[in-house]
């Protein structure tokens, strides 16, 4: 009978041995890891979202940002009352993230894992390098010259953490190139309000006016190709006003007092605000913008009549 106990016993302990070399190195089924995560279209769309924060919108309180508040800082609304902003440093800036850049190269470096054909991994590629693009113009717009990273860096151990500024030139021509990328290979269409190649076209458009302008009227810097990113500007818009499908509203209004903007021809890309969970002041802007300051007469000579 002791015999009988003790080899249960054993026999209990090599069940409960092999169980648990069965079953201690199965992954967390609620854990994603980085090999793992990468299988199909569905994850790399998941990863994407995240890059939608970077269009500011609105706002959800007063002055804070968003595109609409801080382009009132022209002479379309702005007297002579207001100042310049100084030149802003990485010490005093917050803006001087590179979080986005990094994790728009990590989805460069993985999309090659997942299960798609060519022309999705291509749409995919033009999604990061899309957003790689709009990060970068953003931080040359304030700080000008910012480090190229092409690649994305161990961030516990690397001495390109460290590296000093590239040129204004060498930045901005690697974003020509990444939204070029982002023109040429993005769809025509993807889920509703999703950067497409028509959002691609608009960048392309920004940037390229902004860049050449810079390059035509800083003489002082002798940055050549001026002529070429205005070209691009030109092109881009010109492509976007005759194949985008978009026309200009009747009514200038109403783009401002309408609650959903899904269906508007003049959009296009939007940010959806829900009562409860995401919310603006536009209320706050337009009355600080018609009653505080004003229109300029510039502003007023701006509007395209109906006598052209």
């Amino acid at each position: 009978m002791k015999s009988l106990k003790k080899y249960t016993f054993l026999l209990l302990l090599i069940c409960l041995a092999t169980a648990c070399k069965k079953y201690v190195n199965v992954t967390n089924p609620d854990t994603l890891t980085d090999p793992t995560f990468w299988k199909n279209e569905n994850n790399v769309r998941a990863y994407s979202w995240e890059f939608y924060n970077l269009f500011d919108g609105y706002g959800n309180g007063e002055h804070t940002d968003g595109d609409f508040y801080f382009t009132d800082f022209s002479d379309d609304q702005d007297n002579s009352s207001y100042t310049q902003f100084p030149q802003t440093t990485a010490a005093s800036n917050g803006s001087w993230f590179f979080g986005y850049i990094r994790k728009a190269n990590i989805m460069l470096e993985r999309i090659d894992l997942t299960d798609m054909d060519d022309a999705s991994k291509k749409h995919w590629e033009g999604v990061a390098r899309f957003f790689r693009a709009f990060q970068y113009f953003k931080l040359v717009q304030t700080f000008g010259g910012v480090p190229w990273l092409g690649h994305s860096l161990d961030i516990s151990d690397s001495s390109e953490i460290y590296m000093p500024r590239d040129s204004h030139a060498l930045v901005m021509d690697s974003v020509l190139a990444d939204i070029n990328f982002a023109v040429d290979n993005l769809r025509e269409s993807d889920q509703p309000n999703t950067v497409t190649k028509n959002v691609a076209l608009a960048l392309k458009a920004r940037i390229c006016l902004f860049e050449g302008t810079y390059r035509k009227y800083h003489t002082e810097l002798n940055m050549p190709d001026a002529d070429k990113f205005l070209s691009a500007a030109k092109d881009a818009a010109q492509t976007l006003m005759t194949s985008g499908g978009y026309t200009l509203d009747k009514n200038y209004q109403t783009v401002y007092i309408s609650d959903d903007l899904s269906g508007d021809n003049e959009v296009i890309l939007y940010k959806r605000y829900e009562q409860g969970y995401l919310t603006h002041s536009l209320i706050a802007y337009l009355y600080h913008s018609t009653v505080t300051s004003g229109l300029t007469k510039n502003a007023v000579e701006s509007y395209l009549c109906t006598d052209g």
